[in-house]
């Protein structure tokens, strides 16, 4: 199946699905079946107990993802399992069996830059040269800290990354420390301006 059962646990920080329309309860598994196969979880995992302690009926194997596309992932593990479906010696009772095999990932780096001082055109060749060093099939964060006309801040964006980028390459924008520097002495203009940039941070 492709969906998520109570226990999962995603992120960096362990998020753990509780309740929920879209969570399946460990109660709810069918008794009929043997080993639960499921997809939709990245991270690798094996759930054998709901959240109250109680075994499930049936385990429930998430092998994850087979790559790294995000920076929530850059701690796990990738890779793909190999199920055994058996008897238990002399009986009629199943016995499952799993062994994780590991895949080599892609490299994740973080690049920082400071936009004091920084035309587009030099941020461009800045990024471009600092690319070029990387592989081309990496998974790439780009931090821009500083001071940014507000003429400019609104090119600078994920499209904008995407378009100096490899085609292969995953990269995204993080703009934790941004300030606009508005050229007005509008009261409005400012508000504006502010207002966009805290929004350009709830995206990142």
């Amino acid at each position: 199946m492709h969906h998520i059962v109570e226990g999962a646990q995603v992120g960096i920080q362990n998020f753990t699905f509780r309740q929920g329309d879209d969570v399946i309860e460990g109660k709810d598994i069918p008794a009929e079946f043997d080993v639960i196969l499921s997809g939709h979880i990245h991270r690798c995992q094996v759930l054998t107990k709901d959240l109250s302690g109680r075994p499930l009926v049936a385990p429930v194997l998430y092998p994850g993802a087979i790559e790294r596309t995000s920076f929530v992932e850059r701690a796990e593990n990738k890779g793909y399992f190999i199920v055994e479906v058996g008897f238990i010696q002399n009986t009629i009772l199943p016995e499952i069996k799993w062994t994780f095999h590991e895949l080599p990932t892609r490299p994740m780096y973080v690049i920082e830059l400071a936009y004091r001082g920084l035309d587009l055109k030099s941020l461009k060749s800045l990024l471009n040269a600092k690319l070029a060093e990387l592989e081309h099939d990496s998974v790439v964060k780009v931090k821009l800290n500083g001071l940014l006309a507000s003429d400019k801040h609104k090119l600078i964006t994920n499209k904008f990354l995407r378009s100096i980028a490899p085609a292969t390459m995953n990269i995204d924008l993080s703009v934790p420390g941004c300030i606009i520097q508005v050229q007005s002495n509008s009261y409005l203009a400012n508000t504006i301006f502010f207002v966009t940039c805290i929004f350009r941070l709830l995206q990142n």
